[in-house]
């Protein structure tokens, strides 16, 4: 699956807790597997996320800016697999390619960030 993604993809981070979309980067090199610790996660004491990519910096949004996540269930081709009413399931487990007709998403991180810049 990390084999797929490229240098120029864009990554969207969603937050399950906030059912928003809170980042979004671009990967800046191949997918590369090592396996020495750079974190530890509090869920998952022993794994090493030794799939790792170079990204530019990523827009990230405040969190009182998130972008809500429910109005892209119906922007995303791919979420249609879900129940309507399960839409949160879609973002979860990982990830999802999202072609580009589908959604501009770095667009409206664009906005939002603007907006948060300007206090709006």
């Amino acid at each position: 699956m990390t084999s797929s993604i490229q240098p120029g993809d864009l990554l969207a981070f969603y937050v399950s807790g906030r059912k928003q979309f809170a980042a979004v980067c671009r990967v800046t090199s191949p997918v590369v597997e090592k396996h020495t610790r750079i974190w530890q996660s509090r869920k998952k004491p022993d794994e090493l996320y030794p799939y790792r990519a170079g990204i530019a910096p990523p827009v990230v949004l405040p969190e009182e800016r998130g972008l809500d996540a429910e109005p892209y269930r119906d922007r995303f081709g791919w979420t249609e697999r879900w129940h309507r009413t399960s839409w949160p399931l879609a973002y979860r487990g990982g990830r999802h390619e999202t072609p580009q007709e589908d959604v501009d998403l770095p667009a409206d991180f664009r906005r939002g960030a603007s907006e948060s810049a300007r206090g709006s």
